[in-house]
């Protein structure tokens, strides 16, 4: 019966597969690579496990696994590009439309596993490079928030908004990505829209105070960004993935993915590599670990939602400190006159026996 059982389970797991393969369009695409990195013409399918190895290759590092996947040609060791930018879109079908993007290399991707991370990336860049040249990092990927971020990148991002309100509200003032590209039949009002509009607005934030604190970057210690694109999923699922929304969805984040690449190509000046991502919309039964950017949920308190630590007053390090000292010298105190009076010669040094002395003597 357990045999039996295995091989279900094991059916069902190929089914999935087989759906994705059919029904999806996944493909891993470079925008952009300086000429030190060279991605080769129809190299075979890329293996979705194999994606963080590969971006760790252009950085010059070595992974501890062979690759299956051989369209990376070696570069020069002394001349690696100075950043890596990858962005995942998810929501493509079989049917919906596809990127529109400029790119030099599309490579077909096999999903062997239903989970995707840039954790080894992160890893190697962090230990690669002592803590006084720290890799500038920005990863946005499907499982880190917003929070994630301030931690690697410190103070520049700590006027970003947090929460999905806050974030929406950027879409009406002077930054607006609705000011500078045409948005066709989506509407910032309705929710699937506003969820795409407002994750490629965050990057737009992002890029932002990038480009502000360019002196940050300019060093030579490579850097990493990762973002991750949920929105054209909601479109898809809202609205079908042959409608008119999702045409002008697809519309949108190619233009913006240009745009975004030419910013990145300025920034470090040509020396970047920019790769895009695009993966199906069947991740929930695949119990896939992703969320959106902007996902919240309802009922918690903001502690709870963004996992906060609990927030002290401006004085606590000054009370802090007062009642640690006290405490410590009150204890030191009272363990010299507890040592004191153990040790005490009554006849010498008590003033008791002294005074109780005299007076029997005078008596």
């Amino acid at each position: 019966m357990a045999d039996v059982v295995h091989s279900v389970a094991i059916s069902v797991c190929l089914v999935f597969f087989l759906v994705i393969g059919c029904l999806s369009s996944s493909d891993f695409l470079v925008l952009h690579a300086p000429s030190t990195v060279q991605f080769l013409q129809d190299p075979g399918k890329l293996q979705l496990s194999e994606v963080p190895d590969v971006i760790s290759l252009t950085y010059g590092f070595t992974v501890n696994r062979d690759l299956n996947f051989q369209g990376l040609a070696a570069g020069s060791l002394f001349k690696r590009p100075k950043a890596n930018v990858l962005i995942a879109v998810d929501g493509f079908t079989e049917n919906s439309p596809s990127l529109e993007t400029k790119h030099g290399a599309k490579v077909p991707l096999d999903l062997d596993l239903p989970i995707y991370s840039t954790e080894r990336v992160v890893s190697n860049l962090q230990s690669s490079f002592s803590p006084e040249r720290r890799p500038f990092i920005v990863d946005l990927s499907a499982d880190k928030s917003i929070f994630d971020l301030r931690s690697l990148s410190g103070e520049i991002f700590r006027d970003l908004p947090v929460t999905a309100d806050k974030i929406g509200q950027l879409l009406t003032g002077k930054t607006s990505l609705l000011n500078r590209y045409e948005v066709g039949s989506l509407n910032s009002s309705r929710d699937a829209d506003r969820t795409l509009l407002s994750e490629l607005q965050l990057i737009e934030e992002i890029m932002s105070k990038v480009s502000k604190n360019a002196a940050q970057i300019q060093d030579n210690v490579p850097d990493f960004y990762s973002f991750a694109v949920s929105g054209y999923r909601a479109v898809v699922d809202q609205y079908g993935d042959q409608s008119e929304q999702a045409r002008d969805a697809a519309h949108l984040i190619s233009k913006y993915l240009e745009q975004l690449t030419d910013r990145f190509k300025a920034l470090y000046r040509d020396s970047v590599v920019v790769e895009v991502v695009t993966l199906p919309s069947l991740r929930q039964a695949l119990a896939r670990k992703t969320r959106s950017l902007l996902a919240t949920q309802v009922g918690e308190t903001e502690e709870e939602k963004y996992n906060l630590a609990s927030v002290y007053d401006e004085n606590f390090p000054v009370i802090f400190n007062i009642w640690v000292w006290f405490m410590i010298f009150f204890f030191l105190g009272i363990y010299g006159i507890v040592y004191t009076m153990i040790y005490m010669d009554p006849g010498k040094d008590s003033i008791i026996y002294r005074m109780t002395a005299t007076r029997i003597k005078k008596e």
